[in-house]
């Protein structure tokens, strides 16, 4: 089998192996890498807590963003657009792609997905509402670059 390593390590049956692949993982991930991880075992039902298998290996791939990413995102920053990534990747994996497309600033935070689905709509809106949809702070008051979280509390949801 096959799958992101933060989903079969919790399923895994070798937990000795999974300090030094975690590492390895996290390794690979902050070199702009996609990491798979590779199982063998025994697939017993469609629960995967039921399935009996060792994680084997892992795997770093490059994929890097289409080259007309970058200037997308320019484009779209310098008509005061704050551009955000949401993916499915290995959250130091996020991180560098997003830095290699001028997405990411130091400071900047990754929002992982089990954290996003623990908030409420209020504290999800609380932890994006620095970003401001005008890169210039003293135009944040200008028609159309209101903060969207406050616009999503008021009840405004059109701003």
């Amino acid at each position: 089998m096959k799958g992101a390593y933060e989903a079969l390590k919790q399923y895994a049956d070798n937990p000795a192996a999974l300090d030094e692949l975690e590492l390895q993982t996290e390794s690979m991930a902050g070199r702009e890498l996609r990491v798979l991880a590779f199982g063998a075992g025994h697939w017993l039902s469609e629960n995967p807590a039921d399935w009996k298998f060792s994680i084997v290996g892992i795997v770093g791939f490059i994929d890097p963003p289409k080259e007309s990413a970058a200037e997308a995102v320019r484009v779209a920053q310098k008509a005061g657009i704050r551009v955000m990534m949401i993916t499915g990747d290995h959250p130091l994996t996020a991180r560098e792609i997003a830095r290699s497309v001028h997405i990411w600033d130091d400071g900047d935070r990754i929002l992982t997905g089990p954290e996003i689905g623990a908030m409420s709509e209020e504290e999800l809106f609380a932890a994006l509402e620095h970003h401001r949809a005008c890169p210039d702070p003293s135009r944040a008051q200008a028609p159309g670059c209101e903060d969207p979280a406050a616009a999503w509390r008021d009840g405004d949801r059109n701003r």
